[in-house]
């Protein structure tokens, strides 16, 4: 095992070389803005290709601090590692790609791009990770408003139109059943090239959780979600499991400085529709090399290691439901038809998977979540007493049938609710038995009987009017003539 001291030491080495990095593109970019025409060019080249390296060196001591903090294993170090070296690979590919299909306008510094009324600006390549390169957009009437875009190709510069239409289509659906996650994209187009995607930038909070290093910590070590993101990981599942995408490891969910989870990244959507695998829920489906943050904390829920208010769907489930077929399936239009390629058989085929997952979304619920509970809750262990703490705990989620029973369901009952609805009509029985019994024996009662258990006739306890209450304040008949 590496010594504690050499680790550290490594990580506050690559640290320094990081702010050195990052010292020097942002020096460059300055000096590239006092620049004008071919001046520019050379010093946005310039300044791109340091900002590059200081993206390499951020990434080089985020992998060495989380080895010395133990957060990051050995083996994700070296997996990491070599994943950066096929990202290098895929820009020496992209480049001589580049030679032979036309240039794409929105990657030229300065580029301007109108929208809903906006002249959106090129500032140059921006380096976030990922495989793909990104260029800011400022919005030159509200410089705090900026946009990414990402061309529409693949990780080795062939063209791939359907991921921008696939991201325009994701926001479309986030905006109808979750907008607090929305982040606003819509597709550019060239005539009928597809040239990319273009994204809000979001303010995104450096100190909040990082859900990527948390889902990559050892099995029994990850520790908690904060509370406040919990509720907003399950609504971004909806959205998720109705488009198909599983491209959902942590580094695809950023956290905005409101403290609002952010789903990026979803050029996978519709990608695995009819795999045979992505037809139920599950938590152990993965079908990237990343597992998903849905699989690592549902897992975590069912082995009881976290607490989750399945209930927190509910609302999503209910907005899915309101959507008509023509308004539902006219959000993935043009998503489903690049993904068909001109195929109107695939096209029909995908739309009814799609309408398969958003009519039977609430049962598909329903039947996962029945198998969480009974996973975290088992009543077949050795341990008797064990077994009927659990199925307390069961009751209190699932129905006499053993189905899971949402809150917005009036017409289904939690074995607890029945047994509390039974007792209150217990209860309600009893009193009215017990009324019925004593009002024979009332009647029967003379006023002096009365007198003597409460201290005053039926007649004295009955209310007074307030001439007999208080005869000495009548109103005088005399006063005011």
């Amino acid at each position: 095992m590496p010594n504690q001291r050499k680790l550290e030491e490594r990580a506050e080495k690559y640290r320094q070389e990081y702010i050195a990095a990052l010292e020097r593109a942002n020096a460059a970019r300055e000096t590239m803005e006092g620049k004008q025409g071919r001046q520019r060019k050379r010093a946005y080249n310039q300044a791109d290709k340091l900002a590059k390296k200081a993206a390499e060196a951020k990434n080089a001591y985020k992998l060495a601090a989380g080895r010395a903090d133990g957060s990051i294993s050995k083996d994700e170090e070296s997996r990491q590692f070599w994943s950066r070296v096929r990202h290098r690979g895929y820009d020496f590919v992209k480049f001589f790609v580049d030679k032979f299909r036309a240039s794409n306008a929105c990657t030229n510094l300065d580029h301007q791009v109108e929208h809903d009324g906006h002249n959106l600006v090129n500032q140059g390549r921006i380096y976030l990770g990922g495989t793909k390169p990104m260029f800011e957009y400022q919005d030159a009437a509200q410089p705090d408003k900026k946009y990414l875009f990402k061309e529409a190709i693949t990780c080795v510069g062939t063209e791939k139109p359907e991921g921008a239409h696939v991201c325009a289509a994701a926001y479309q659906l986030q905006k109808a059943i979750n907008p607090s996650s929305a982040i606003e994209t819509f597709t550019q187009m060239d005539g009928g090239r597809v040239l990319g995607s273009f994204q809000e930038k979001v303010n995104v909070d450096g100190n909040a959780q990082d859900l990527f290093e948390w889902q990559n910590r050892p099995e029994g070590q990850r520790g908690a979600i904060e509370e406040h993101l919990k509720p907003q990981i399950l609504r971004e599942h909806t959205v998720d499991w109705l488009i198909g995408n599983f491209d959902t490891k942590g580094e695809n969910f950023v956290i905005d400085t409101d403290g609002h989870i952010r789903g990026i990244d979803k050029e996978q959507a519709f990608s695995f529709l009819e795999a045979e695998g992505a037809q139920h829920m599950s938590r152990t489906y993965q079908p990237n090399p990343n597992n998903t943050l849905y699989n690592v904390m549902f897992s975590e829920f069912a082995a009881g290691r976290m607490e989750l208010d399945l209930q927190e769907v509910c609302q999503t489930i209910g907005r899915v439901e309101r959507l008509g077929r023509e308004e539902y399936l006219g959000m993935f239009d043009q998503a489903l038809e690049a993904k068909s390629k001109g195929d109107a058989a695939k096209k029909a085929r995908l739309a009814d998977r799609m309408m398969e997952r958003k009519e039977g979304l609430r049962e598909e619920y329903r039947t996962f979540f029945q198998g969480l509970i009974e996973e975290r809750y088992p009543v077949n262990t050795p341990d008797a007493e064990r077994n009927a703490q659990n199925q307390s705990r069961r009751d209190e989620y699932l129905d006499a049938q053993g189905g899971f029973v949402f809150r917005d369901e009036p017409e289904r009952m939690t074995v607890k609710q029945q047994r509390e609805t039974a007792a209150m009509r217990e209860n309600t029985v009893d009193h009215e038995v017990q009324r019925e019994a004593v009002q024979p024996v009332r009647e029967r009662l003379t006023a002096e009987e009365i007198r003597e258990f409460t201290g005053r006739t039926q007649e004295e306890r009955m209310p007074r009017t307030r001439t007999e209450a208080a005869p000495g304040r009548q109103k005088n008949p005399e006063k005011g003539r």
